[in-house]
């Protein structure tokens, strides 16, 4: 488990492993801790990933959120 609790810098996020394609290989267990001027530098399917990824984010919380206030 990462303690990660900090936005990536932007030579963390250059430093991400990625494909020939420069899509980042591991972008569902980075893409929380990216900034909006990271995330307009994906390339390739990164980008539909991305908001796919923010999507079930926003499903999760949206769930959590009416659970807990039940």
């Amino acid at each position: 488990m990462n303690d990660r609790n900090t936005m990536y810098t932007n030579a963390e996020f250059n430093a991400l492993e990625r494909n020939d394609r420069g899509e980042v290989i591991n972008l569902v267990w980075e893409f929380i801790w990216m900034k909006p001027a990271q995330v307009a530098k994906l390339k390739g399917d990164d980008w539909a990933r991305y908001e796919d990824y923010q999507e079930e984010v926003r499903h999760e919380t949206a769930y959590y959120l009416k659970q807990r206030n039940h």
